[in-house]
């Protein structure tokens, strides 16, 4: 069992981990094009300098022209679930383990 709980342990610390550097990544040169398609060359400058206010502004964009089911929201919104979910289970495994730890150790003092 505690085997099984490090590996998921693990095995969810690096997939929130790919998740959010990869997807983070991604967007952030994702919304260096769409500025740069927008406003131009000094659109796509400022977006490489601000990425959080140029990711805040694509999205609203992006919301009000085509609706908030567009490629760009539905991508942002992959990166944080894969992100929350896999942390959501690595924390519930952490919880887990720790508690049979804590388990095993009163077994091995009543013994």
């Amino acid at each position: 069992m505690k085997l099984i709980l490090n590996a998921i342990s693990i095995t969810s610390t690096l997939v929130a981990t790919i998740a959010l550097y990869l997807g983070g990544l991604l967007i952030y040169i994702w919304t260096i094009f769409l500025v740069y398609d927008y406003h131009g060359f000094v659109g796509g400058v400022l977006a490489f300098f601000l990425p959080v206010i140029s990711q805040f502004y694509v999205m609203v964009k992006t919301t009000v022209d085509v609706g908030f089911a567009n490629t760009y929201n539905l991508f942002l919104l992959g990166v944080l679930l894969v992100t929350w979910i896999a942390w959501i289970s690595r924390e519930f495994s952490h919880n887990r383990l720790e508690k049979l730890e804590a388990h095993q150790k009163d077994d091995d003092v009543v013994r």
